[in-house]
Parts: structure tokens; sequence; C-alpha cells
């Protein structure tokens, strides 16, 4: 290959999802992350895994599995959030693609699910879960409202990113159209923290996503040595930076008087 990173050539039918992960080291949570993707009841997928870097044995992970829907690319040294990302979402070849890191899992009707809605939906072009830890499956519609997980205009999600106002989105859980993530840019690569927010914020000026009443992924804790945690100090200035790129958006007034 010709890439940056060394890798296993895909075969040459593309599959409807192709589930993107990066990892650097975190091997034993790896294997959690691989079992719920084989244990998908929807078996169309393809799951690319990029070593972003690790000091630990990340390739024998993968190929304990033996599975040629698993690809497997390696960085020679670990690049960050959200390179790995990008790299495999720059070579996904289904319909649909996920983000999905190395300390989460998803249920296994997730992509069975999800398929069958957005089949039915071509108008949507993103879906995402209930965000927080609890049980799996679907969810009381109490339950999404209890979280603020309630859908909204396009300009109310965009002030709910820019403002952080209890973004109610389960990031593991979401698919979207390959089309648009293409069309999107993929996620900006001045960010760590903000990286995935970002891009919701941009997805949310041009397309239209839903946010269903169901669980369908599991995140561990964060740790002292996550990656999440060892970023904490570029919060402020990477929120300011999403902040700029994107300010707020008022609709339009259609009457003689506007409420607000």
């Amino acid at each position: 290959m010709n890439d940056e990173a060394g890798g296993e050539m895909a075969s040459a039918a593309s599959p409807r999802v192709s589930i993107c992960t990066a990892v650097f080291n975190q091997s034993e949570w790896l294997k959690e992350t691989i079992a719920s993707v084989l244990a998908q009841t929807f078996k169309d997928w393809e799951h690319l895994i990029v070593d972003d870097g690790s000091t630990e044995d990340i390739k024998a992970v993968v190929d304990s599995f033996n599975d040629p829907r698993i690809q497997y690319f390696r960085f020679p040294e670990n690049r960050g959030i959200p390179f790995g990302g990008n790299f495999a979402l720059k070579r996904a070849r289904g319909d649909f693609v996920g983000l999905l890191a190395a300390d989460e899992t998803i249920c296994p009707h997730k992509l069975e699910q999800q398929i069958e809605y957005l089949d039915s939906h071509p108008g949507v072009d993103c879906i995402w879960g209930l965000p927080g830890n609890g049980p799996l499956g679907k969810r009381p519609e109490w339950e999404q409202y209890a979280l603020k997980a309630h859908n909204r205009s396009p300009e109310a999600w965009l002030r709910t990113l820019v403002q952080r106002e209890d973004i109610p989105i389960g990031g593991a859980s979401f698919l979207m159209r390959r089309t648009v993530m293409d069309s999107l840019g993929y996620m900006d690569e001045n960010l760590t923290l903000f990286s995935d927010h970002e891009l919701y914020c941009r997805f949310f000026e041009k397309y239209t996503g839903v946010l269903l009443p169901y669980r369908w992924a599991l995140d561990k804790p964060m740790t002292e040595n996550s990656v999440r945690m060892k970023n904490q100090h570029r919060a402020k200035q990477e929120l300011e930076y999403v902040q700029e790129k994107h300010p707020l958006i008022f609709p339009s007034a259609t009457g003689g008087i506007t409420v607000g």
C-alpha cells in the first residue's frame, strides 16, 4: 500500500456498514470492542482498526479474531485524536459509517435496527441513540425526555452543541451516511477533545439527524491514563475554537410576531 500506515488490503465486495476504530494501547478493552462488533445480528460490515503507534501488540489482538471483515492499519508513531479515525473514514467503503473507540462496546442489534430505520427514512442523514450507561436496547419514551434527549431544530441542535447545554447524544451509537461524512470532510484535525463535537456542529448546519429512544452503546469510565483525561487542559481552548467557527444560527421570522 502507498498509505502512510501499513495495512491489510480490503476485499472487492463493499459492505453496507464501515465501523472505524482508532486505538492507542488499551488492547484488553479492544478485545471487548471487536467482540461486540462480531456479535452483531447484522453481518454485512467491515471494521477498520487503526493502531495509533501503540506499544502493545494490537495486531496480535486483531489477528486472534481471524475475521476477514476486520482490517488492520498502523501508524509508526502516535498521532493522537482524530487522525486515526479520519484515516479509517477516508478508506471506508460502506453505505454507512460509524466511529467506535477502543473503550466502547455496542449491543448486538445496533446495526440491524439502525440500518432498518435509515433504509426506511431516506431523508434522515444520521441517527444517534441515548447517552450514558444503563439498560441496552429500546428505552421508554419517558427516559428519552428525562435525559433531555428530545429531537429539535437544526438551530437548536447547534445552540445545544456550541453552548454545551446537556448534550444528549450517545457518540458511540451514531451511524451516518458515508456520502454525508465525505461531504463534511471528516473530523477537524485541529481538535482532540472536541473533534466529534465539532463534526456534529457542521452536520446540523446542513443535514438532518435524529436521536432515537435506544441505548445502543456503552463506554468505559475515564481513567487518569485515558486520552481524554490527559487532554483536559485543552478543553477551554478547543471549545472557544468551536464557538468561533460555528456562530449560532437564528431561525428566520415568518410572521408578524416572534416569541422566543
